[in-house]
């Protein structure tokens, strides 16, 4: 490794970056600049690759939450800056670091469930590219997935190999760089005071609306509880136990003002299954709870959606309050959000039965489901085009698992599924054990988290965006190293 200053090395960096990116601006119609853009780019990532990545690391997640889109001159192509350009640049310098330098992951890593999951979930994910009715749309989605594994997932492991714990600072820094994102929305939505109907551009230029917004901020909560909860074990002073209560009390704020139902459906679940955790209920008797209302709802699903029609609460009422605004969750007869959520769900479904093996191809769903929409369950929201439709309009599969389903088919969903449920699995028994107190702690933290997204994403898709697609494979990447920890600290 050279043996440069820490502010040589930022400098290098900085004008590497605004080096790259001006190539890339001022790009001819030849693709000359191109090429020079692609060239100093891989040159950026090598030299990086002989720094302490955790450095570059720590500063991309305070990024995270404040980039914003930037579109490149006469062109539709977009890129979050600074977050995915250096996000990027860490990849590239992971893979030098990885190949042509000492191994920066060991074996436990490479052979452990969860990775071996990803890597599965990766590999049906090519092969659903490669079937793909539109193969460049498919080819970027694939590169930009396998980008955030890499970083988020492999990278945060080089990170916290030496103590995972370190884990739990990711959400703090996270939370911090919220604060000014939260107060310039609050500003935003009360020039229209705090309406409901202006929640969703409220969060521009940060987020692109107000259900991302909210799922990030819900996903971080529950851990930087846990950081009060265990504030003895974590050494806190009483100056920290304040301005964790402070943190925690605004971003609460920022996500009851975004009037996301989902988020708050996601926080109360994330909560109990915290205090189930807290309770140190075993596996298995959550398991049978699981099976049990399981069943119960098969068995009583007729009654269950004669209730849920008689439900009128709308979520799109004026002055509807945070009540009725709650109860519109299970209304499927007049809410116009659900209806629409409905109409995409119905469309994924019928995407899956036409391609159940490779699916449509990653990215594709948006451009996909148009033709599978039936006028009868078509609303004021509904789209006939993906292009230049209004905020509210348009989107995805509005759910994460239902969205792998239709565009990468049976192999890729049963993977994704796999990795959730050995995320929950691995991450219990690292709490539920009684050797490392660092690993239990940090396991909870991200199960916590986890539990809160994973709630969320039954009505929402978020992890094609670096915002939400950090906390989630970071988390799984904590857990992993968590679960190795507590292995090695028990031999």
């Amino acid at each position: 490794m050279f043996n440069l200053s820490k502010q040589l090395y930022f400098n290098v960096f900085t004008g590497l970056f605004i080096f790259g990116l001006s190539f890339y601006m001022i790009r001819d119609a030849a693709g000359t600049m191109n090429i020079l853009f692609i060239i100093s780019f891989i040159l950026a990532g090598f030299l990086l690759s002989f720094f302490d990545l955790s450095i570059s690391y720590k500063l991309l997640v305070f990024l995270i939450p404040l980039s914003v889109k930037f579109t490149f001159p006469n062109s539709t192509a977009t890129i979050l800056l600074p977050s995915e350009f250096l996000t990027g640049l860490l990849a590239i310098a992971f893979c030098f670091s990885y190949f042509f330098k000492v191994p920066v992951i060991d074996k436990q890593f490479l052979k452990h469930p969860l990775t071996i999951l990803i890597v599965f979930y990766v590999f049906f994910l090519i092969i659903s590219a490669a079937f793909s009715g539109m193969p460049i749309v498919s080819l970027k989605a694939v590169i930009v997935k396998t980008t955030y594994m890499i970083v988020f997932y492999f990278l945060t492991y080089m990170v916290l190999k030496k103590d995972a714990l370190i884990g739990s600072s990711f959400f703090v820094i996270y939370g911090m760089a919220l604060i000014p994102v939260i107060m310039f929305t609050l500003m935003n939505h009360s020039i229209y005071g705090f309406s409901k109907d202006t929640s969703n551009t409220a969060t521009l230029p940060f987020f692109s609306d107000h259900t991302i917004y909210s799922a990030c901020i819900s996903f971080i909560i529950p851990p930087l509880i846990i950081h009060l909860i265990f504030s003895k074990s974590l050494r806190l002073s009483r100056v920290k136990i304040i301005l964790f209560s402070i943190l925690i009390l605004w971003l609460c704020v920022g996500v009851f003002f975004s009037y996301c139902r989902a988020s708050w459906l996601s926080l109360a679940a994330g909560g109990l299954f915290c205090i189930m955790i807290l309770m140190r209920i075993k596996i298995k008797w959550l398991i049978i709870l699981f099976l049990s209302a399981s069943l119960f709802t098969i068995f009583n699903r007729n009654h269950i959606v004669s209730v849920i029609k008689q439900n009128k609460s709308d979520s799109n009422a004026k002055n509807a309050d945070l009540i009725q605004q709650t109860k519109s969750i299970a209304n499927i007869t007049n809410d116009l959000s659900n209806a629409e959520r409905i109409n995409r769900w119905s469309c994924a479904v019928r995407m899956f039965c036409d391609k159940p093996y490779t699916g449509f191809g990653i990215g594709t769903y948006q451009f996909e489901y148009l033709h599978y929409q039936r006028k009868k369950e078509m609303t004021s929201l509904s789209v006939n085009s993906p292009y230049n439709n209004k905020s509210g309009r348009g989107g995805s599969a509005h759910s994460e698992y239902l969205l792998v389903l239709s565009e990468s088919g049976v192999f890729a969903f049963l993977s994704f599924i796999g990795i959730i449920l050995s995320a929950l699995y691995i991450g219990m028994k690292t709490y539920y054990g009684r050797d490392s107190q660092n690993s239990r702690i940090v396991s909870l933290m991200a199960l916590s988290g986890l539990v809160t997204y994973l709630s969320h994403s039954l009505f929402n898709n978020f992890l094609d965006v670096d915002k939400a697609a950090f906390l989630f494979w970071s988390s799984l990447s904590m857990l992993t190293a968590a679960s190795i920890s507590m292995k090695q600290s028990a031999s």
